[in-house]
C-alpha cells in the first residue's frame, strides 16, 4: 500500500478550509470518486488538485461531495493531508452492520480493509461519492430504503451491496440478491477503468469533424438570397442602387455576425458499449472554436482525462448538498474531451451485426475478460459495441 501526499487535493479555497473531513479515512483509488465531507458556509466550497478533477459546491449547506482522482499526484507535492492509495489486492468495505463473514465471501483471498459507516444512513449525499468502496454491509432496512437509481449508481461504480442477517428476506425483488451464510449480497460488475490515459482518445484519432453539412447549405442559401436582392435593386431602383447596395451589404454583415453566434462551437459523437453487466455510453467532443462544454450529470458520469492535452478546467459542479449537477470543461479549438456514463440497467437483447467497424473497438483493452460479439447500428452515432465474457464464447 502506497502513501500519497497531496496539498491542493484537500485545500478548499474558502475560509473554512479546516472543517472538511474524509469519511473513508483517506483511502482512494485512481479513476474513482472519493467522498469529502464539507460544512455549511456562505462561501463557495472548492476542492482542486494536481491529478484530481476540481469539485465546486455552490452555497454549501453541509454534506458529502464526490471528488474524482484521475492520476497519481506529483511526488513533490507539499505535505498537507496524507492519503492512502488502495492496492490491487486490497478491498475496502464500509461497515454499517454486523458483517460476519460477508467481506471474505465477497472477496476471497483479498486483503480486507474496513471503515465504519452510520448504521441508519450509511451513504450520505450522492452515491457517486462512495465509489472508492468495494462493498457496503448494511442492515436490511437501510438497503430496502435505497432508491433504485442510487443502487444502479453504486453497482455501476463497482460497489457491491450486502445485508447481514440470514433469517431475513432479500431487501428487494427488483435486484438479483444472492443468499449467503449470514445475509444477502448483490454483486457489482467490475468498476470501469477511468484513470488518466491518452488511449481513451484513440477512437477519435484523426477525427476532424469540421462544420456540419447544414452549415455549408445555409451559406449557399444566404449567398443566393443576397445575390437576388442585389439584382432586384439594380432593376427596380437603378438611381439608388449604389446607396441601397451599401445598406444591404451592412445589413448582410450584421446578419452574418448574428448567425455565426448561433452556430455550434463543437461536434459530438460516440456510442454505447454493452457488456453482460453494464452499459457504457462514451461521448467524444471536438471543439470547432474555443468553448465550454456543459454536461448534465445523470447516473454515474466519469470524466475521462488524458495525460497530454485534452480539456482544461475540468470541474464537477454540485448543488448545496454536494450532489453533482454537471460536468464542465473548456476546450480550445481542435482539442477533444471524453466522458463515460455507466448504467447497470441492461436493455432487452437485440439482433447484432457480426461485422465490427465501430470506433469503439479501440476501447477493448479497457474491458479485460470481455470479447466483441457484434455491433448494433444507432441513428446519429457510432454503432454500439456488444461484448460477452471471453470464456462464454465458443472457440
Amino acid at each position: 500500500m502506497r502513501t500519497a501526499i497531496l496539498l491542493i487535493l484537500l485545500l478548499p479555497i474558502s475560509a473554512f478550509a479546516a472543517d472538511w473531513s474524509l469519511p473513508l479515512n483517506g483511502y482512494y483509488r485512481l479513476g474513482h470518486y472519493m467522498p469529502v465531507r464539507f460544512p455549511a458556509s456562505a462561501a463557495e466550497f472548492r476542492i482542486s488538485a494536481d491529478g484530481m478533477v476540481k469539485t465546486v459546491v455552490s452555497n454549501p449547506v453541509g454534506g458529502v461531495a464526490p471528488c474524482f482522482v484521475s492520476r497519481e499526484p506529483a511526488p513533490d507535492s507539499p505535505m498537507a493531508v496524507q492519503l492512502h492509495e488502495l492496492g490491487l489486492d486490497e478491498r475496502l468495505v464500509g461497515i454499517a452492520a454486523d458483517a460476519g463473514d460477508i467481506p471474505q465471501i465477497l472477496f476471497p483471498g483479498q486483503k480486507i480493509l474496513t471503515v465504519p459507516l452510520d448504521p441508519v444512513h450509511p451513504l450520505e449525499g450522492s452515491p457517486a461519492a462512495w465509489q472508492t468502496l468495494d462493498a457496503i454491509v448494511m442492515t436490511n432496512s437501510a438497503a430496502a430504503s435505497l432508491p433504485r437509481d442510487e443502487i444502479n449508481s453504486l453497482l455501476a461504480g463497482g460497489v457491491s451491496l450486502a445485508v447481514s442477517g440470514g433469517d431475513q428476506s432479500a431487501p428487494s425483488a427488483q435486484w438479483p440478491w444472492q443468499p449467503v451464510h449470514g445475509g444477502w449480497i448483490l454483486r457489482a460488475p467490475a468498476a470501469p477503468i477511468a484513470a488518466a490515459s491518452d488511449d481513451f482518445y484513440t477512437p477519435i484519432t484523426g477525427w476532424s469533424p469540421g462544420r456540419p453539412p447544414i452549415y455549408r447549405w445555409q451559406i449557399v442559401v444566404f449567398g443566393v438570397i443576397l445575390a437576388i436582392a442585389v439584382l432586384l435593386i439594380s432593376l427596380l431602383a437603378p438611381r439608388w442602387s449604389g446607396a441601397l447596395a451599401l445598406l444591404l451589404a451592412i445589413a448582410a454583415i450584421v446578419a452574418a455576425g448574428l448567425w455565426q453566434k448561433f452556430q455550434p462551437e463543437y461536434s459530438e459523437n460516440g456510442g454505447a458499449i454493452v457488456s453482460p453487466d453494464a452499459v457504457d455510453v462514451w461521448v467524444f467532443d471536438r471543439a470547432l472554436l474555443p468553448c465550454v462544454i456543459h454536461k448534465l450529470y445523470r447516473g454515474l458520469l466519469l470524466p475521462i482525462v488524458p495525460v497530454h492535452g485534452g480539456p482544461d478546467a475540468v470541474t464537477l459542479m454540485c448543488d448545496p448538498a454536494g450532489t453533482p449537477t454537471s460536468l464542465d470543461y473548456q476546450l480550445t479549438a481542435g482539442r477533444a474531451g471524453v466522458s463515460l456514463q455507466r448504467s447497470t440497467l441492461i436493455p432487452h437483447p437485440v439482433d447484432t451485426s457480426p461485422e465490427i467497424t465501430t470506433p469503439l473497438r479501440f476501447l477493448l483493452p479497457f474491458y479485460p475478460g470481455l470479447s466483441p460479439v457484434g455491433q448494433i447500428a444507432q441513428p446519429g452515432g457510432w454503432p454500439s459495441l456488444v461484448l460477452a465474457k471471453s470464456d462464454a464464447i465458443p472457440k
